[in-house]
């Protein structure tokens, strides 16, 4: 029976940005999920997962690009993203890519804001898909 559709990925890769200015820090948390779909009936039928290891490597992907990007805005990371999945990997046809950003503030002690300690802000969740 031929395999008509598959789709894989993973959720909730975190990944953390701090932005240093002297001694103003502003931390931001990204939660990434990264969804592939393409040629993947061989996963099923061999014993090599999607040609290499695609499978165990998917959350470094995600890291590595981050690393290679600091300054990327939203939009661009998940461009940037999509494009490493499809030149890395032959067998991918599409990716879909959702990005949340969870920003924090600076926790405040004593009515003074702690340059080393960060609380997650509740002003919403900028998403990008």
């Amino acid at each position: 029976m031929p395999l008509i559709k598959n789709r894989y990925g993973k959720g909730r890769v975190r990944v953390m940005r701090i932005h240093r200015d002297g001694d103003t820090h502003e931390v931001s948390q990204l939660n990434i999920k990264a969804m592939v779909e393409g040629d993947f009936a061989r996963a099923y039928t061999h014993r090599r997962q999607l040609h290499g290891g695609f499978d165990r490597h998917h959350q470094n992907v995600v890291n590595i690009v981050a690393r290679q990007n600091t300054g990327l805005c939203t939009e661009e990371f998940c461009q940037v993203l999509a494009k490493k999945y499809l030149d890395s990997y032959p067998q991918v046809a599409s990716v879909a890519c959702d990005r949340a950003r969870d920003q924090m503030e600076p926790l405040e002690f004593r009515r003074q804001a702690d340059p080393h300690s960060f609380v997650l802000d509740s002003n919403g969740k900028p998403t990008v898909e």
